[in-house]
């Protein structure tokens, strides 16, 4: 398995194939009061990586929320992101690679939470 690294405006282009791909990530609509109680199921949401059953068992809330983070990411890619690269395994799909991303800098901001598998 062999890795490949990635700077800030490939992730960025990424996220964008990513939204294109699975446009429902952009339904649940502008986050409400008290969405931030299910950050952490965002976050969880986020690091198992599978949105082959789109939403699944995600609350609606969360889904806001994890709305909310992929467009502040994207926005952090084009600015405090700007120069950073992750490495990453070059077999992954583009969804997958952009995932990896996402769950890499989640761990780095939260690293008590775990990745699911």
């Amino acid at each position: 398995m062999s890795d490949e690294t990635i700077n800030a405006e490939t992730v960025f282009s990424l996220m964008y194939d990513l939204f294109m791909a699975h446009p429902w990530l952009n339904a649940p609509g502008v986050m409400l009061c008290g969405d931030a109680v299910a950050e952490q199921e965002a976050a969880a949401f986020l690091l198992a990586g599978d949105l082959s059953c789109q939403w699944g068992e995600c609350s609606p809330g969360a889904q806001r929320v994890v709305n909310h983070l992929l467009l502040d990411f994207i926005a952090k890619l084009g600015t405090t992101m700007v120069g950073r690269s992750w490495q990453i395994p070059a077999e992954l799909t583009k969804t997958k690679k952009v995932l990896s991303v996402i769950a890499s800098e989640i761990q780095r901001s939260h690293p008590h939470l775990q990745l699911r598998h």
